[in-house]
């Protein structure tokens, strides 16, 4: 049973990849040129396997997703470990960019000048954190978990990585997928990954908004090595920030971790018990089109 869940995570993973980077090069080929359609139609296109998938298994969507409502207190906490959350994902990312080209930066930059900032919001910020929440967090996190916890925690952590298909936005992606993964486990819920992806994507969103109008532009002023020595305090800030209130979001949630441990008490496994062709085929396809 467990290999079977595992399995068709892993199905979920490879079709998702394969529809959503077959719809782009598809609607490249009929003639549209617009960015935002296409980012827009990528993004919802990568969730519906995902869907269609528990649609088929006759499997509630609310529970298998675990779409629970968590406490006023657990809100609280949220937006201050947003915060910290963030600022270790810019770290990394700035880190990552003494070996690696940051490229979606300019890219989301161009989006952003080119559409309203209504609709540049909505397809940049909030489709990306609804639909790959749904995925990564929802229907993989879930399909691995049976097999155990770390298992479903890095695999699903390294996937939502390595779908970004560049090595500069893997290492972030990569690390708050961990942080995504763990929060949703002690509140039982989806709910703080969907809040803490829109907040990140918002942030940087509205950052890159507000520096293309500005009078200065959007030319750094600090190396990279430079970013990384000024930014280091701030990042151990972050991190030390980040373990608190994930303490207290732990001791919030700490009475739906404890049934939940007792319905999982079964639920032990190892990595190979998740490996199977789709998902080498998922990994080696998203590592292929990195390259092009």
């Amino acid at each position: 049973m467990k290999r079977m869940h595992a399995v068709d995570a892993n199905r979920v993973f490879l079709v998702s990849i394969i529809v959503s980077q077959c719809l782009i090069y598809a609607l490249a080929y009929t003639g549209l040129q617009d960015e935002m359609s296409l980012q827009f139609m990528n993004e919802v296109v990568l969730a519906v396997p995902g869907l269609y998938y528990l649609v088929m298994k006759k499997q509630e969507i609310k529970r298998s997703l675990e779409i629970n409502a968590i406490g006023w207190q657990s809100w609280l906490l949220l937006l201050p470990f947003a915060v910290c959350v963030d600022k270790i994902a810019q770290y990394i990312n700035v880190l990552s960019q003494l070996f690696t080209e940051n490229r979606i930066g300019e890219h989301m930059l161009e989006l952003i000048l080119a559409y309203p900032f209504p609709i540049a919001f909505f397809v940049i910020a909030v489709t990306p954190a609804v639909c790959e929440e749904l995925l990564f967090r929802g229907v993989l996190y879930r399909g691995y978990r049976k097999n155990g916890l770390w298992v479903a925690v890095f695999l699903s952590a390294f996937l939502f990585g390595i779908m970004h298909m560049n090595l500069n936005q893997f290492f972030y992606a990569f690390a708050v997928g961990i942080i995504f993964a763990l929060v949703n486990e002690v509140t039982g819920s989806i709910l703080p990954s969907f809040f803490l992806h829109l907040y990140m994507n918002g942030r940087s969103t509205v950052l890159l908004f507000l520096m293309a109008n500005s009078a200065e532009g959007v030319q750094a002023q600090y190396s990279i090595k430079e970013e990384c020595v000024r930014l280091l305090p701030v990042f151990l800030v972050a991190v030390a920030g980040a373990g608190i209130l994930f303490y207290f979001l732990f001791r919030c949630g700490k009475k739906r971790t404890e049934v939940q441990e007792l319905e999982r008490k079964k639920e032990k496994g190892n990595f190979a018990g998740v490996v199977s062709p789709e998902l080498i085929l998922g990994i080696g396809l998203c590592i292929v089109f990195m390259l092009i």
